[in-house]
């Protein structure tokens, strides 16, 4: 196998696993942005009192999404932050193929003229 299918199958699996855990934790940050939503579009102010303390509770914890995140080393994860890193991938990979293209070009004319 040469380096380039090598590189190609390594990028593609590295992609792969970058989008298995972005998508879970985007579809968790949607989520717990639903349940605000859906408690605020609620008639919870004409229920019991103590109902409203529960959901006025459930309001205010929910003014924050979940989101998944490792502080100083890693961002919110989230679909954005796949689209921001594939986006680098592709730019990485774009520039290795443009250098292993201008390197062939120039060995192939250095080869023709000497």
């Amino acid at each position: 196998m040469s380096v380039k299918s090598t590189f190609l199958i390594f990028f593609i699996s590295s992609l792969a696993k970058v989008y298995l855990c972005a998508w879970p934790a985007d579809h968790l940050l949607s989520a717990s942005t639903d349940i605000a939503h859906a408690v605020y579009d609620s008639i919870w102010y004409k229920e019991k009192v103590d109902f409203q303390k529960n959901f006025l509770h459930t309001l205010l914890r929910a003014q924050q999404p979940i989101a998944v995140n490792v502080p100083c080393m890693l961002p919110t994860v989230s679909l954005h932050y796949y689209a921001s890193v594939s986006h680098r991938f592709y730019f990485i990979v774009f520039l290795l193929l443009y250098f292993i293209i201008v390197t062939n070009t120039l060995y192939y004319l250095i080869d023709v003229h000497i």
